[in-house]
């Protein structure tokens, strides 16, 4: 009994060559149509990244309770909030995260955790915010404000807030 023991040869045949172009078919159509989105989040958040990013002084009145204070925000790229607050009690960073929902606006959520004499904390303070750039370039919004566990759930709401921001602009040395 003989046996055809011919290795196959690398001549491409008309099976492997559709079987080639229909996996580089498929591939594509996954690349492109998994790049879309990104590419749409992308030009969306354009149009509220060049006047909105950037680190603002913000003025914050609790005016149910009377108290303002002022707070430093940076919005980063890929949507990142870190910011400080001007009043105590001492607190953690606050840190956040923020999307455009239109030109020249945004929405954020931030989080911060209240620490006592020994630095640790039992809550968390939960803000959710709505900005918008005014005409005379003021990030101005509302705010809603939550105490919750120090996994940030089981919230309870506390007064709101109204935020009215002016952008940093940045200098060289010697300008004031």
């Amino acid at each position: 009994m003989t046996t055809n023991s011919k290795l196959s040869t690398s001549k491409p045949t008309m099976r492997n060559l559709h079987h080639t172009l229909l996996v580089m078919v498929a591939l594509l159509i996954l690349a492109v149509s998994g790049s879309v989105p990104a590419q749409n989040l992308q030009q969306n958040n354009n149009s509220c990244l060049k006047g909105m990013q950037g680190t603002w002084i913000f003025t914050i009145d609790r005016f149910t309770e009377g108290v303002t204070f002022s707070s430093l925000m940076a919005f980063a790229d890929g949507g990142v909030i870190s910011a400080t607050g001007s009043i105590g009690p001492p607190i953690s960073p606050i840190l956040g995260s923020w999307k455009c929902t239109g030109p020249n606006s945004l929405v954020a959520s931030f989080f911060f955790y209240p620490l006592d004499a020994e630095g640790n904390s039992n809550a968390t303070i939960k803000n959710n915010v709505s900005l918008h750039l005014d005409d005379q370039n003021q990030m101005v919004g509302t705010g809603s404000g939550f105490v919750c566990d120090v996994h940030g759930e089981n919230c309870f709401s506390i007064p709101p807030i109204h935020l009215t921001g002016k952008f940093v602009v940045p200098e060289g040395s010697g300008d004031v």
